[in-house]
């Protein structure tokens, strides 16, 4: 039975080329790997609530939860709840200058 599949050998050699050096690298990048692990646990440990929300926006956001209606609705929301104490500064900021007499 003959292989329906045909090798580059171009695409082989450039494969093992590339290869060759990963045994090498293999420590060096265990011991990176090692360190960023240590370090994600310390700082889970340290801040558990704020690794528990992290984990929940990323579970939102990969769910799909980032163009729904309850996304956009939360925004409006909290630019109406942002943008109403500017708005009413910059009036009474208005009102006032313009109810003072003029300074001579």
């Amino acid at each position: 039975m003959e292989s329906s599949q045909n090798h580059d050998p171009s695409v082989a050699a450039s494969m093992e080329e590339h290869m060759e050096p990963l045994p090498l690298q293999e420590p060096t990048l265990m011991g990176q790997l090692t360190e960023r692990t240590h370090a994600l646990v310390e700082q889970v440990r340290q801040h558990p609530y704020q690794a528990l929300l992290v984990a929940v926006g990323v579970g939102y956001v990969l769910g799909g939860g980032l163009f729904s209606r309850l996304t956009m609705n939360v925004l409006r929301t909290g630019v109406r709840m942002g943008a109403l104490p500017l708005v009413q500064r910059k009036l009474l900021g208005a009102l006032t200058s313009s109810a003072l007499p003029p300074s001579v």
